[in-house]
């Protein structure tokens, strides 16, 4: 077993979160109203890369919607968009912006380290949401470090597999920019039947919460992971697995410590 701290994100990984409703996936991901954002992965990416050095950016592509933002890109206070929410992690300093606003996108990025595109009618607007990712996704390179984390993959491809219209392979493009671009990818999904096989073989890293269908296991055998690999049963249980340093072993299983966000 490897310590809980090893985990994390490092620059260029392209990273699968896998599970089923309420496992515990998105709390790993961004955190929750029971688990701070700051030991999650794209917070503690955040912590490591958003300086002077690296310039990290990240970019939370929200399409459930799921998260608070802090502020439009105006730079005011997003609080009055979220006040009949009785759910969501508010993600500390992040600016929202509108799907395919690219000068919103642009004062965001320059407001705030975190930018989130976030919509609830991603049937409709998914276009416009990945033309935002694609301009984001092209401002990494050289000393300017970006994560992109989709909270749920699969809303922007169909039950065949295919990528919505007018969205391309987006996921595929993400992960071919990985070290290359110092492009961090982090997949959120409940279903891994329908992600690309492309995709599979960029993976670094998956984190592997409690299943629903074993159609889902059975996909995630076929990407190579280890011979007895299985989905943990309870949630907000996870296992893990590392391509890149040893793709014979699994580790964990690891639980999240739920408690009070600070």
């Amino acid at each position: 077993m490897v310590s809980f701290d090893k985990l994390q994100l490092i620059s260029g990984d392209r990273a699968i979160l896998a599970g089923g409703s309420e496992s515990g996936k998105s709390t790993l991901g961004a955190g929750s109203k029971d688990y701070a954002f700051r030991d999650s992965l794209v917070g503690q990416w955040v912590a490591r890369y958003c300086n002077s050095t690296d310039r990290g950016k990240a970019c939370i592509v929200d399409s459930k919607p799921r998260f608070r933002a802090a502020y439009n890109d105006a730079g005011l206070s997003d609080s009055k968009r979220y006040r009949d929410w009785d759910y969501g992690q508010q993600i500390p300093g992040s600016t929202r912006v509108e799907p395919g606003d690219f000068q919103g996108l642009e004062r965001a990025m320059k407001l705030s380290d975190i930018v989130i595109i976030q919509t609830d009618a991603v049937d409709q607007e998914a276009a416009r949401v990945i033309a935002l990712v694609e301009r984001f996704r092209r401002t990494s390179g050289g000393k300017h470090k970006r994560l992109v984390y989709f909270d749920e993959l699969m809303d922007f491809y169909n039950q065949s597999g295919m990528p919505l219209r007018g969205t391309g392979n987006v996921a595929v493009r993400c992960a071919r920019s990985g070290a290359e671009r110092s492009l961090t990818s982090l997949f959120a999904m409940q279903r891994t039947k329908g992600v690309p096989v492309q995709l599979w073989e960029l993976i670094t890293k998956l984190y592997l919460f409690r299943l629903d269908l074993e159609d889902d296991m059975k996909r995630i055998r076929e990407s190579g992971v280890p011979l007895g690999l299985t989905a943990p049963v309870d949630d907000h249980v996870f296992k893990y697995w590392n391509k890149k340093t040893d793709r014979r072993h699994w580790y964990g299983p690891y639980t999240l410590t739920m408690r009070a966000k600070v």
